[in-house]
């Protein structure tokens, strides 16, 4: 939300890397601004075909069993109502091992690693996922289902949809019971056929029932999430930019302000926790004047699970969550 960017490349992190050699005196700890020299920390993998502009696309990793080595990531969304929908594959090996990459060990055309291909069927005729009328700008996507063969999509004004990778086709279209205009928001998962979804003033445990393929909104789930930043939605004199962190415990029904607060304040960041759930990562964002942020801080996942904060905050209603939007006004 705010300025919006048109994302044309892709780069590989090495977030592993000394991340249990770092004793951090603050929670948080500025790394390399994105992107760095390909020395450092961060390698060009390739960039998306030259006629494609994507603005709030998604990149999820699909389930693959048949190469050890290689990851299978699918790239979609990005584009608006009426606009031609585009959905591309990569067979991605790592980049920090140049022998695999260089031999292509486990893929059977070198040519085809590390490069966005056109998203095909198995006769390779090419599939598109977005209708005509979609918006697929800011939307979200997860994987799930039994054999993790089902992509649940989230998008504007209130949609979700359910796309079955095995058949290429759409199994559910379904409307997400909010008033609130859902897009750039949380959406991660939960279990196989779970999801929890946060957007403003809306907050929702979605589940999928794989026999009769419906979905079901719920209030209510065991874990905790953590906010970093945030926009109030508003523009002029009464916009706010956060720099504030909370965590919202949903079993409890609880939300946590953190004394400790990011660098400076952010808004429509990425969070990604890294392989051995140590550390997250903060990428990108933009400032309080919507200024488009080249952010890399990283932060111990033990410092925010373990902390209470200053205060919480009890909400059993959805209307209630005012409190918590008027706290990040005033901050």
């Amino acid at each position: 939300m705010g300025n919006q960017t048109i994302t044309k490349g892709l780069c590989a992190s090495n977030l592993k890397q000394n991340d249990d050699d770092m004793k951090p005196t603050t929670p948080f700890e500025t790394l390399a601004s994105l992107p760095v020299p390909l020395t450092y920390q961060y390698k060009f993998i390739c960039s998306y075909p030259n006629d494609v502009a994507l603005i709030g696309h998604n990149v999820v990793k699909l389930s693959t069993t048949s190469d050890p080595d290689a990851i299978t990531l699918l790239s979609f969304g990005g584009q608006s109502d009426h606009e031609k929908k585009q959905a591309f594959v990569m067979r991605y090996v790592s980049v920090w091992d140049e022998l695999k990459s260089e031999k292509g060990i486990g893929i059977t055309k070198t040519s085809d690693i590390n490069k966005w291909m056109p998203f095909t069927d198995n006769d390779n005729n090419p599939v598109t996922i977005g209708r005509d009328e979609d918006n697929y700008q800011g939307m979200r996507a997860v994987i799930g289902g039994s054999n993790n063969s089902l992509l649940f999509i989230s998008y504007p004004p209130k949609n979700i949809d359910v796309f079955d990778l095995n058949t290429f086709h759409y199994v559910n279209h379904s409307v997400i019971p909010t008033d609130d205009y859902i897009w750039y928001h949380c959406f991660v998962s939960k279990t196989k056929n779970g999801m929890v979804l946060f957007c403003k003033m809306t907050g929702l445990v979605i589940e999928y029932e794989t026999i009769q393929t419906n979905l079901h909104f719920m209030c209510y789930l065991n874990a905790i999430i953590l906010f970093f930043g945030g926009w109030n939605d508003c523009i002029g004199f009464n916009k706010v930019v956060s720099k504030a962190v909370y965590k919202y415990a949903i079993c409890d029904n609880k939300w946590t302000k953190f004394e400790h607060t990011l660098p400076i304040a952010l808004n429509d960041c990425a969070g990604i926790i890294n392989e051995d759930d140590t550390y997250i990562h903060i990428l990108g964002g933009e400032d309080a004047e919507f200024n488009v942020m080249m952010t890399h801080i990283r932060t111990r996942m033990e410092t925010w699970e373990a902390a209470t904060g200053n205060g919480t905050m009890e909400m059993h209603k959805q209307g209630q969550w005012n409190t918590l939007i008027q706290q990040m006004k005033e901050k």
